[in-house]
């Protein structure tokens, strides 16, 4: 098994965030995951795959680019110098420190003025 370590968005806290009179913070966001390593080998495995991922991130590209557009020959050829490994999560535990232990006043108000510093995928991980 492996452990793979996430880490979400961070930012100084300043304390003007919430017109209070406290110190200066970090906030910030983490998860850990440990997972089963299966490294797959089967060229159809690996095709199915590819065919996923470059549908998936090709969604916003026009003309649409399809991997049917390279000759399976060349796919193949190239699936045979990458790695493909597939992880299954076992256990997984989060870190976050978002200012849970101030009041659901304070709270909005630091989520507002993250909100105000364009620092909006933080600001969406508070609950107020």
């Amino acid at each position: 098994s492996v452990k793979l370590h996430f880490n979400g968005d961070s930012c100084y806290l300043s304390p003007s965030y919430s017109n209070n009179k406290t110190l200066p913070s970090w906030l910030y966001s983490s998860v850990q995951v440990t997972a089963k390593v299966v490294i797959i080998k089967s060229d159809s495995e690996k095709e199915k795959i590819m065919s996923q991922l470059t549908t998936h991130f090709e969604q916003t590209f026009k003309p649409m680019w399809n991997i049917n557009d390279m000759p399976k020959s060349r796919r193949q050829a190239m699936y045979q110098q990458l790695s493909f490994i597939e992880f299954t999560p076992t256990h997984w535990s989060g870190n976050f420190k978002l200012s849970q232990n101030k009041s659901a006043e304070i709270r909005a108000q630091i989520k507002e003025n993250l909100k105000q510093a364009h620092k909006h995928s933080i600001a969406a991980l508070f609950q107020t």
